[in-house]
């Protein structure tokens, strides 16, 4: 695939959609060029940046291991699709953000398993990365390919693929698995050698030291032990948090994340107990971090990134010891700075009104249930342990407070499920609609999301099997039809044929990759994307490889016999598995658990005991605060006009990119800035016209009001601390009362156009200027937003135009593109590389 030259992407990215996700260069990136001796890891993300960068576990572990001298971590997201069949095209291997290095030059590759559906992608980015599929075809030279995240507990499906799976809490174990590698190369020990050292580490599992066999109850092949290697796999579980901080500072992204905001963990685990809920088994016992640890964390973040949100992340954040003093203290201290808080995940029936309150005082963000089935019988079946009074109380609160949109998530597909259970799902919505109208004019609006029910591994629901995908439309149909009814009801749905795969390889076992790879081969990427998914291709591969739907879906197994996931031990005990099954049955609940010996809901998973919970969180609460007003809005400020730069592999961001990392460098700078008023405050800036993705400027200006009066070459100073040089201001001061209007400053640009010219090719282009200046109509044809081509004169918006020896520079309106000016004027041979110089304004020449 690759040699070992440096690699760059830069010519690459001219011809790509969205350059920001490949160049780097975020803020708060640790230094790692004096690491050069260290073992390297190259941290892989098989979906895009957006969702990789959102991702908190990865965050974690990139801090966590760079802070040891020893290890040098970088990441790797998947290449869309645009600049995947680039690095094809040019033979360049996929390299990492930080340091452009080649993934076949690294120690270690580690994937992140968040969703079955971007196995294809991790097989993309192996293979653009210089690096053979399967394991048995790696050389002594290649990388250890390891994985790790909640898919993980159902390795197989990857086996052939992945040298060693890291099951379970990852903090301690990544370290120990790098430094393993790290002295197994430094003794030239043999890559069978080190992946045998590497399954003597607590929640390793290597695939090439077990056998197979197909059982024959159930047709699928179940992993065995074989000599030494440990059987069962224990999962990883680090039971105080606490020794583990979370990182001050993460990589600020330009390329504007999914979750652009901080995310904290809080707690990790679920002693909620619901039976289709794989995460609460896999990330049990609960364990909760510090709350006075976690608010120094929190304030720190804020330092460093210039984030104006934070979000508690959680698996059941309501569950937290001391909530409610816990958010109080945060909104105290960061109310005054308009920092606004989410919840991601409070269950319905621990929404206070202190929550409630504390989540609006700055401005409202989304505000979502997940009630999972609408009638009760179906929630008690699934050990939701929320009642219609809880869920009618939680919308109360959430209309009351003066929300208009709530989001309901439900599942279909459930065990146990009728047609009627189907309806109640629509009747239930329809109720928490019609409590928006006691407090406005209308119905509340309700965004009703239904995915379907895939039975996990691990989980009391695991036997069963899943509903066909004619199944899936008919209940789906039934849910639109009632919904369509409703006008204050919109119906989102999952993709059919995404479950179906779904649900395939998770419940896969080692034969299933051939499936992956051949639906790879046959074109497969980012299947968990509607627009991308191509179900075709699937169907292909299912034929090529004789797998068989009905063996893995469609049957229910049998209790007493392994599954293909067996040898991987959660540290939860079957026999509870089986016990919350019988459970369901009879639609009995189990209370949720809690891990302290002093309570009485312990229902003996024995994943863990009194022993492993040394202090109670309770007792580490907060304070309380006294409540006071804070004045968020003042009469008094100060506009300011500042001019940046935008240069270099900057000039790959875009409009709102830019815009962006200017905000974030004023909160990082703690600069006032002022605010608008309403429900959704935003800051007071201005900015001139968009540039096009990839063109340089200088001179760019922005406008912007503070609630201080700070001297304009201080805030400039203050400001380039907070930013990188190709995009530092260049000039800042007052706008006084003789400036004109932004709109009217950014009427005319002049671009200029980079090109050596010789005596005689400036004459050539200085006649041609001069032509066109002398003709009353330029005419060309342009493409309308709409796709229609339409004939446009060009004359009336071009001021003037000059030539020197290193480039020609165009004064033109700034709402006319300077590329369509370029080819009407001059020959392609004298077209370069576009630069915005600055705007002239109205009578500027």
């Amino acid at each position: 695939m690759g040699t070992d030259k440096k690699i760059t992407y830069d010519d690459l990215f001219e011809q790509v959609r969205k350059p920001s996700r490949y160049i780097g260069h975020e803020w708060n990136i640790p230094g790692l060029h004096d690491k050069t001796a260290a073992v390297s890891i190259a941290l892989a993300f098989p979906d895009t940046y957006e969702l990789g960068m959102s991702h908190l576990g990865l965050k974690i572990l990139y801090a966590l291991l760079n802070g040891h001298n020893d290890i040098r971590a970088e990441r790797v997201f998947a290449p869309a699709r645009d600049f995947s069949d680039l690095l094809r095209q040019n033979n360049i291997a996929l390299s990492s953000l930080e340091t452009k290095t080649p993934l076949y030059s690294f120690d270690l590759i580690g994937f992140s398993l968040q969703y079955e559906l971007g196995y294809t992608n991790l097989l993309n980015m192996l293979e653009l990365g210089g690096i053979p599929l399967r394991g048995k075809d790696r050389a002594e030279h290649h990388p250890i390919i390891i994985a790790g995240g909640p898919c993980a507990f159902n390795p197989e499906p990857l086996a052939p693929f992945i040298d060693a799976f890291l099951i379970g809490d990852g903090e301690q174990a990544s370290v120990e698995l790098c430094r393993v590698v790290k002295t197994a190369r430094q003794q030239h020990a043999s890559r069978k050698e080190i992946l045998r050292s590497l399954s003597h580490i607590e929640g390793v599992y290597v695939p090439s030291l077990y056998t197979v066999r197909t059982s024959s109850r159930h047709g699928l092949q179940i992993v065995e032990p074989s000599g030494s290697a440990p059987f069962p796999v224990h999962r990883r579980i680090e039971f105080d948090l606490d020794n583990f901080p979370q990182p001050d500072y993460y990589p600020v992204p330009y390329c504007e994340a999914v979750h652009d905001r901080i995310n904290i963990e809080i707690s990790r685990g679920c002693n909620a107990g619901c039976r289709f809920c794989q995460a609460g088994v896999i990330y049990r016992p609960n364990r909760a971090r510090n709350p006075n640890k976690l608010i120094d964390t929190i304030k720190k973040n804020l330092a460093s990134s210039g984030f104006d949100e934070v979000s508690l992340a959680s698996l059941d954040v309501s569950s937290y010891p001391c909530l409610d003093s816990f958010i109080g203290h945060l909104m105290h201290l960061f109310t005054r700075d308009r920092i606004s808080l989410s919840l991601p995940s409070v269950r319905t029936k621990a929404i206070s009104q202190n929550i409630a309150k504390a989540i609006q005082t700055v401005r409202k963000t989304g505000f979502t249930l997940a009630p999972e089935a609408g009638a009760q019988r179906m929630r008690d079946v699934i050990n939701k342990g929320v009642t219609e009074d809880d869920i009618f109380n939680a919308a109360r609160f959430a209309f009351s407070q003066g929300w208009q949109l709530i989001k309901l998530y439900f599942m279909i597909g459930l065990p146990t499920e009728t047609a009627d259970d189907i309806d109640a799902i629509f009747e239930l919505s329809a109720r928490i609609s019609a409590i928006g109208k006691e407090y406005s004019s209308r119905s509340g609006f309700i965004n009703l999301s239904a995915s379907t029910f895939v039975p996990k591994p691990h989980t009391p629901f695991q036997w069963y099997p899943m509903i066909r995908i004619e199944e899936i439309k008919e209940k789906q149909n039934r849910l639109l039809d009632m919904c369509k009814r409703h006008r204050s009801i919109k119906f989102k749905w999952h993709h059919p044929q995404a479950s179906f795969l779904e649900a395939i390889i998770s419940r896969g076992d080692r034969a299933v990759a051939d499936l992956i790879e051949t639906a790879y081969r046959n074109g497969a990427l980012f299947d968990a994307w509607t627009d991308e998914l191509r179900f075709d291709l699937w169907e292909s591969a299912f034929e090529k490889t004789g797998i068989d739907p009905e063996r893995y879906l469609y049957q229910e197994f049998p209790v007493d016999e392994p599954l293909p996931w067996s040898h991987i031990h959660t540290g939860v005990d079957p026999v509870h598995l089986l016990s919350e099954l019988k459970k369901s049955t009879h639609a009995e609940l189990t209370p949720p658990c809690s891990p302290h010996e002093q309570d009485k809901h312990c229902h003996g998973c024995r994943v863990c005991s009194p022993a492993h919970f040394q202090h109670r969180t309770e007792e580490l609460c907060p304070s309380p605060v006294p409540e006071e007003k804070t004045v968020l809005h003042t009469d008094t400020f100060f506009t300011y006009k500042s001019y940046f730069r935008k240069t270099g592999e900057f000039r790959f961001l875009s409009h709102k990119e830019i815009r962006n990392a200017l905000h974030h460098a004023f909160k990082r700078a703690n600069i006032p800035v002022r605010h608008s008023f309403g429900h959704n405050p935003h800051p007071k800036f201005s900015y001139g016209p968009a540039l096009p993705v990839g063109m340089a400027a200088f001179h760019e200006p922005f406008r912007v009001e503070l609630m201080e009066n700070i001297p304009p070459e201080q805030l400039q100073e203050t400001i380039n601390a907070q930013l990188p040089e190709s995009l530092a201001l260049e000039s800042t001061d007052y706008v006084n009362d003789t400036d004109v209007s932004l709109k009217d400053e950014c009427r005319y640009a002049c671009y200029s156009v980079g090109h050596r010219l010789d005596r005689v090719q400036r004459q050539e282009v200085a006649q041609l200027f001069l032509n066109a200046l002398q003709q009353e109509e330029i005419i060309v044809e342009a493409e309308g937003k709409d796709g229609t081509i339409n004939q446009r004169n060009l004359r009336p918006a071009i001021r003037s135009l000059s030539v020197d020896d290193t480039k020609f520079v165009m004064d033109i309106h700034f709402e006319t593109r300077p590329v369509l000016v370029l080819d009407a004027l001059v020959p392609g041979k004298y077209h370069g590389p576009l630069c915005r110089e600055r705007f002239t304004g109205d009578t500027e020449l």
